[in-house]
């Protein structure tokens, strides 16, 4: 049987959606045996935090893993990059998700 390749909007939407929930649980959640909170420690004690410590700028390097694995690498990569990081956002806070824009006012 032939194994049906999903539709350019069907593929975008994928992306956005598993890297929105990627981004959620790096960003949000403690992960099994909180792995995600020692990971944002870590962060922290490196002077990284802003790296986790806002969800748009997480979805900036989130998405550009995800656009590397998916799609073929072209000139068109960034600007779906770029897409995709913005679905992501459009998402967030549709969810009523952060606000944070990863300055100091905000915090971890």
């Amino acid at each position: 049987m032939l194994e049906r390749q999903p539709s350019e909007p069907l593929l975008f939407a994928l992306s956005a959606l598993a890297a929105w929930r990627v981004i959620a649980l790096i960003a949000y959640e403690s992960g099994p045996f909180r792995v995600l909170d020692r990971l944002r420690r870590l962060l922290v004690t490196l002077r990284l935090a802003q790296l986790v410590g806002c969800f748009h700028c997480l979805a900036l390097w989130v998405t550009a893993l995800v656009v590397l694995a998916v799609y073929e690498v072209t000139l068109w990569s960034v600007l779906l990059w770029l897409a995709v990081a913005g679905a992501v956002s459009i998402i967030e806070r549709w969810l009523g998700g952060t606000t944070s824009t990863g300055g100091p006012e905000d915090d971890l």
